[in-house]
């Protein structure tokens, strides 16, 4: 048997909850939305804060543009710092718009050891050079001048293109091989007189390199170097590059060897090596003028449509 309870309090209930329930969902909603406006409303765009008290010159106008314009000028400096260069230039060369370059080098000599012998005899002297490019063609009839300077150079002092290179006046000249242009480095030998030979070992007691500076050593008598090479000319130029480094692998690039003897006993013969490479730093610098007689002439207030760069411590844009 069933039985059925008719609950009318129930019943009354029913619509009262679907009203309440409704309500409270639309009131939560409300007090979030005015929550989230007045948020909104209390906060000033940062963008304008202050803009009313800044003057009108600091406002800042923002464009975009796919185009611009460019200009340029050629400019120089006199003298360049030309020192503890390791790829130095002799020669000169002519540029038909900045003119003639003109180049010198100017280096200590660096003993490969020390003699035991007493009095010396000189067999024969060479020069080998490592040249890594080279401008112009000599054909024979270009030589290398290499001068004794009288200036003691030292290591820690500061050297630049127009420093003065006083000479003794004892040097010697000696023709340049044919270079070869299908190869980019030309190792090259050329025998010197003897006479640069007897002045390199003329005091054989100082025949050493001394690792302390306050020493008197070899370079104590010969200060070093000034290689130039005075027959090229800006309407025959001819230039050398030519490698000072030290490859540890291959030895040394750039010397002088003198094959020497002892007077005393021509059997005991030895080899010395007056080195330009820079295993241990020798003090040196290039020596570098500028004539700027093409068809440009150099100035830093000229805007041009040209620009200019030139090697050598030269014109630049």
């Amino acid at each position: 048997m069933t039985r059925y309870y008719c609950n009318t309090g129930y019943k009354l209930r029913l619509p009262f909850i679907y009203v309440y329930r409704t309500f409270r969902k639309a009131a939560f909603a409300g007090i979030l939305f005015a929550g989230l406006w007045l948020l909104n409303s209390c906060e000033e765009k940062p963008t304008m804060l202050g803009s009313g008290i800044l003057p009108g010159s600091d406002h800042i106008s923002i464009f975009s543009t796919d185009t611009f314009g460019v200009t340029s000028y050629t400019d120089y400096i006199y003298p360049t710092n030309t020192q503890s260069t390791y790829r130095p230039y002799i020669g000169s060369y002519n540029d038909p718009y900045l003119g003639t370059t003109t180049s010198g080098f100017v280096s200590q000599l660096r003993l490969n050891k020390a003699w035991k012998g007493d009095s010396l005899g000189v067999d024969s002297v060479k020069l080998h050079l490592r040249v890594t490019s080279h401008y112009g063609t000599n054909n024979n009839s270009k030589y290398l001048r290499i001068s004794e300077i009288s200036n003691t150079l030292y290591r820690n002092a500061a050297y630049y293109s127009d420093t003065p290179v006083d000479t003794t006046g004892d040097g010697v000249s000696v023709n340049i091989p044919a270079l070869r242009s299908d190869t980019t480095v030309n190792d090259i030998e050329m025998t010197l007189p003897n006479s640069f030979g007897e002045r390199l070992i003329r005091e054989p007691a100082k025949l050493f390199h001394a690792s302390d500076t306050a020493e008197i050593d070899f370079t104590d008598y010969f200060k070093g170097i000034y290689i130039t090479i005075p027959s090229a000319t800006a309407s025959d130029p001819f230039l050398i590059g030519f490698d000072v480094t030290f490859d540890s692998k291959t030895s040394w690039h750039s010397y002088f060897i003198v094959y020497v003897y002892n007077i005393n006993d021509p059997t005991q013969k030895d080899t010395y090596l007056f080195l330009l490479d820079p295993k241990t730093e020798n003090a040196r610098f290039s020596k570098v003028k500028h004539e700027f007689n093409g068809k440009y002439t150099v100035n830093a207030q000229a805007i041009d449509s040209l620009s200019y760069t030139q090697g050598i411590y030269g014109a630049f844009t």
